[in-house]
């Protein structure tokens, strides 16, 4: 008798064992990629005199908005920003921002990344630059945007038209928004994307999910 129960018992742990194979992982942890394959340097600068924001809406292969939800835990783009004519240092402090998705272009500010620093094209440091950002609580619903946002650098001396950001690339089948607006890129402001066709932001980002992630 004892010896059939633990064949019965065996049996069942088996059957559990099989069953728990084929059910989907809950809660697991992953990292995914999206955004930007970065395979090419960048070679367009675009220059705004006030705050601007970029994100990607179309990118050849590759998804735009975030996958799920998450926690942006790196971002890597290439580029540089530009010196003035006369070899004045740029500004270049720049944020990540957070932008859930409305009607047609239009998007809303939901969180915007403490400061980071773009390197000042010169010297070693070209289109081609590759810099790597780790934000902190950049925490993202799925299918929101990530933007690029510079504070546009105007200076009437070396940059009357703001700071030339050299992080886009020409690309088929991509596509890029953008918004410029003094002080208008703040967290809740509402955005409308004019689109840039044809231009790809070289901004790649890491998302964490799962136990990788620390937002709820």
């Amino acid at each position: 008798m004892f010896r059939i129960r633990a064949l019965r018992i065996a049996s069942a742990v088996a059957v559990a064992v099989a069953a728990a194979a084929v059910l989907p992982a809950v809660g697991q942890a992953a990292l995914v990629t999206f955004g930007s394959g970065l395979g090419s340097p960048a070679s367009v600068a675009i220059a705004h005199p006030v705050d601007t924001a970029f994100w990607s809406t179309a990118l050849s292969g590759a998804k735009t908005r975030a996958p799920q939800k998450g926690q942006v835990l790196q971002v890597t783009m290439r580029g540089c920003a530009k010196r003035g004519s006369g070899g004045q240092s740029p500004l270049t402090q720049i944020h990540f921002q957070v932008l859930s998705p409305g009607a047609g272009s239009a998007a809303t500010i939901q969180l915007t990344s403490g400061p980071f620093n773009l390197p000042a094209c010169g010297g070693s440091v070209s289109g081609a630059t590759v810099s790597t950002y780790h934000p902190i609580g950049l925490c993202v619903a799925k299918g929101d945007y990530v933007a690029f946002n510079d504070e546009g650098g105007f200076a009437p001396a070396g940059f009357p038209g703001g700071v030339g950001y050299e992080v886009f690339a020409p690309q088929a089948g991509a596509s890029t928004n953008s918004f410029t607006g003094a002080g208008a890129t703040n967290n809740s402001d509402r955005v409308t994307g004019g689109a840039h066709k044809g231009l790809e932001l070289l901004m790649q980002l890491q998302l964490g999910t799962g136990h990788n992630s620390a937002c709820g």
